[in-house]
């Protein structure tokens, strides 16, 4: 049964290395995938969510290596990237924003975290469990966004919402955008406020 799950894994990655995609038209369509499959080119359909946590991709290929999961240490998430660049053939160099050139038609991506806009939202039940996750951490979770080649800014929200621009609040910095919560007590499109930060973008060298 192991020799088994070594080779599927192994085929996985095999899949996703072979399914990158730079047609920003086609990219803006894609389905069934996360944020950071999104920000890296990567259109292999994931439906049951198991392939696009940084980091699985190196562990699918190599059968080792630690996945991102819940931590929001930029430098882990770094060093998950650049270990499944390593497994997808892929140089992703690290630059800060400020290196990006509007004009270059080139691909690049950026870490960032963001954290509930409580403020804006109208359910009190819901506003106040917000409020008190904003009170544990000033950030929820980790986001992937990425520049096409073309210049624009886009974003893929969750693994159901659709592509969509990145809605810049402060250029490089900062963006707002809107994300799908499922649970017992409610059923509502939640506000998000996306924080970048400057050293963390990334080019993709295809």
């Amino acid at each position: 049964m192991g020799e088994r799950i070594r080779l599927r894994e192994e085929y996985l990655a095999y899949q996703v290395a072979n399914y990158i995609n730079t047609d920003v038209e086609t990219l803006k369509q894609i389905r069934n995938i996360n944020c950071y499959a999104f920000a890296r080119l990567l259109g292999y359909p994931d439906p049951n969510q198991e392939i696009y946590a940084p980091g699985n991709i190196y562990r699918f290929k190599y059968g080792d290596g630690k996945i991102l999961q819940n931590s929001i240490d930029l430098n882990f998430i770094d060093d998950c990237i650049q270990r499944d660049s390593q497994a997808l053939l892929q140089k992703t160099p690290r630059i800060s924003f400020s290196d990006i050139h509007e004009q270059d038609q080139k691909f690049y991506f950026g870490i960032s975290l963001f954290r509930f806009c409580a403020s804006k939202v109208k359910q009190p039940i819901l506003k106040e469990v917000l409020e008190n996750l904003n009170k544990i951490t000033d950030f929820f979770d980790w986001h992937f966004i990425m520049r096409t080649s073309t210049g624009e800014w886009l974003q893929k929200p969750g693994w159901e919402r659709p592509v969509e621009e990145v809605k810049w609040i402060e250029y490089g910095k900062t963006f707002d955008f809107l994300t799908t919560a499922y649970c017992p007590m409610f059923n509502a499109e939640l506000p998000l406020e996306g924080i970048c930060n400057e050293k963390f973008f990334y080019r993709i060298e295809i």
